[in-house]
């Protein structure tokens, strides 16, 4: 089945229902997988939410911080086929006021030179994640880590991007990396114009993450549901690219398999499928 078959099925199962009605039957989390080390007394605290933990099997370990080497992070791979090549991802939790250093040094440790932001840092006066970046021309230093924000584009619609200079003051290495933060998506909602967000993902894979070596961090607040959204729409239009057939239901089991409750709600899966279609037809 060609990619354009596989969009057509898909608008066919958003008409019918068919296609949310398997995504209702999908299970949330795999039971038989551990999440022991982030639910440790002294692990507990770092957990934005008290129900969304890593795998223990696929968890990102910060190798430089020895005994304290957690993180609320999960790799997750999509691979594509016939490509021999894999599409990675870190998906994980926006940081908390004392994670952000964790934070920064998961960020240095993968070599991460693309972040996706997909949530404003409040919602109805919630704190959804801590500003953990530097404004323009101001300089953060986490650890010894150095970062300036050398430039800030907020003119393109819902979402703004960042470029920041790292510097390691151990080594003298320095590193850009550019911070895409989408603004426009309510949590557990979906925004109104699949073409905003379509907009924001074909952005972020300009600045190169279709490179193999290249991991995209990707995180919202809780690290499952807008980042799922993007993860699944991202490797969509990668799949497209080389007319592979489209299945978004597998795509999501491989998420979750990876990293428990990945899209979380009916109504984001649906805005996706929209997304995907929008993006054959423009």
């Amino acid at each position: 089945m060609s990619s354009k078959e596989s969009v057509a099925a898909i608008a066919d199962g958003l008409r019918t229902g068919r296609i949310l009605s398997h995504f209702d039957l999908l299970p949330r989390t795999r039971p038989e997988l551990s999440s022991s080390v982030a639910r440790r007394d002294e692990n507990i605290q770092k957990n934005r939410y008290g129900d969304i933990f890593p795998y223990d099997c696929n968890r990102v370990v910060l190798s430089s911080c020895q005994d304290e080497d957690y993180i609320n992070a999960s790799y997750v791979n999509i691979p594509l086929p016939g490509e021999n090549k894999t599409l990675r991802y870190i998906a994980t939790q926006g940081p908390l006021p004392h994670t952000v250093e964790d934070f920064w040094l998961l960020v240095w440790q993968e070599e991460i030179r693309t972040v996706a932001m997909v949530t404003p840092e409040t919602e109805r006066g919630r704190v959804k994640c801590h500003r953990y970046w530097p404004e323009l021309d101001e300089i953060v230093r986490v650890g010894s880590l150095v970062i300036n924000c050398q430039t800030k584009l907020d003119h393109l619609g819902p979402f703004i991007h960042r470029e920041f200079l790292v510097a390691d003051e151990q080594t003298g290495e320095m590193r850009a990396i550019s911070h895409c933060q989408y603004l426009e998506w309510p949590d557990h909602g979906a925004p109104v114009l699949a073409s905003q967000f379509l907009e924001y993902v074909r952005h972020i894979q300009k600045l190169g993450n279709n490179e193999e070596e290249n991991v995209v961090l990707v995180h919202c607040s809780a690290g499952i549901g807008r980042t799922g959204a993007f993860i699944l729409l991202d490797s969509v239009l990668r799949l497209m690219e080389t007319d592979c057939p489209i299945n978004p239901i597998h795509l999501i089991k491989m998420m979750r398999d990876q990293r428990p409750m990945m899209l979380q709600t009916s109504i984001q899966f649906q805005y996706i499928c929209e997304c995907i279609i929008e993006s054959l037809q423009g």
